[in-house]
């Protein structure tokens, strides 16, 4: 085989043909977020089989073959005559699956898909991270937000692309790239302390955006002793020694624990996180929570230990809103009843005077 290295993705791609046991699946893409760097093969390629729907490649496989023109984009590997796989390895999964199946698979798909593979071989990870990360992150299957902050926080510390560059290339406002990146740094620090393994969580089920959300708000930052401004990256290991207990509970309000003695007491972003944003911001009820967090609305309850009322107005609104919306799914019942227009009417009524009084206030 004659290798030939592409400088730059604007280069004329040289293909070359490799057979299957010489690529390898790559352990540090960000899509597959949360495995460790010395992860096997067969780890990450059980991860894959779990979670990125291997199969509708492996039907195009047996219907259509490997199409020679798509080529892997790999680079060298440290073992001898090895190469990562950087771009493909949803397309390489399949394969080795495909192979590895017990499938019967006719004759020349086996040789192809076993000995003829095609690869463009470049220098380095930067030379394609930086242009294949911003190009399919928001492709086909569009990347989960804590892959996306794996991959936004890697980009910036190795390879110094600005923030902002980052966030235009991958669809993303510039302080949405920020929060996610401050969450993954406060995920790390959690998983050093064994308050988190990455390894273990479902991507699908994994609601990243409450915690990089709830860290931007004043009594959560107060609450893990976070000091930097809130429009910057955090540094590594941002929460204080004496803060760690209280990074912890946070992580345990949010998402549960793994052997479900503890639930996770946020159903929903909006307004759930404002919501426990109060109640941490508050000894009394942040310890209610605590002991009653296996309660039903134990974080409902934790608000009336609070001193604030402010989140009365919202969750009244909250409310009506989602009744509303479900009243707007039986419509199809009205039978023209007099008593129900009229409340209708005194809805409107006193939502116009809600809206009116709010709006002298946001013009003060």
């Amino acid at each position: 085989m004659n290798e030939k290295e592409t400088k730059t993705l604007q280069d004329p791609i040289q293909i070359s043909y490799v057979s299957t046991d010489r690529l390898l699946l790559d352990g540090e893409n960000p899509r597959f977020a949360g495995l460790s760097k010395n992860v096997s093969e067969a780890a990450i390629l059980l991860r894959l089989q779990k979670e990125m729907y291997l199969d509708e490649l492996i039907d195009s496989f047996e219907k259509n073959g490997f199409y020679n023109t798509e080529p892997l984009l790999v680079i060298k590997a440290k073992q001898k005559d090895k190469f990562i796989v950087i771009e493909g390895n949803r397309r390489l999964a399949a394969i080795k699956t495909l192979l590895s199946s017990g499938k019967k698979v006719n004759k020349s798909l086996r040789k192809q898909l076993s000995e003829s593979i095609p690869i463009a071989i470049y220098p380095n990870r930067e030379s394609l991270w930086t242009y294949l990360g911003f190009r399919h992150i928001n492709g086909p299957q569009e990347w989960d937000s804590y892959s996306k902050a794996v991959y936004a926080l890697k980009v910036h510390k190795d390879f110094k692309i600005p923030i902002d560059e980052i966030a235009e290339r991958i669809g993303d406002r510039h302080q949405t790239v920020i929060k996610m990146c401050n969450g993954l740094r406060v995920l790390d620090q959690a998983e050093k302390n064994n308050y988190f393994k990455a390894d273990e969580i479902d991507l699908h089920r994994f609601y990243f955006s409450h915690l990089y959300t709830i860290l931007a708000y004043d009594n959560t930052r107060k609450f893990l002793g976070i000091s930097n401004k809130k429009r910057e990256i955090l540094e590594e290991n941002p929460i204080p020694k004496q803060d760690l207990n209280n990074l912890k509970l946070l992580l345990e309000f949010l998402f549960g624990n793994k052997d479900g003695t503890k639930k996770p007491v946020v159903k929903s972003q909006n307004p759930d996180l404002k919501y426990l944003d109060t109640v941490i911001g508050n000894k009394l009820a942040t310890k209610y929570l605590k002991e009653n967090s296996q309660e039903y609305a134990s974080l409902e309850n934790a608000l009336a230990y609070t001193d604030s009322e402010d989140y009365k107005l919202e969750d009244f609104i909250f409310k009506t809103l989602n009744n509303l919306r479900k009243a707007s799914g039986y419509l199809n019942r009205y039978k023209g009843n007099e008593d129900i227009y009229k409340q209708m009417g005194e809805i409107l009524q006193v939502a116009n005077d809600i809206m009116e009084r709010m709006k002298a206030k946001r013009n003060k």
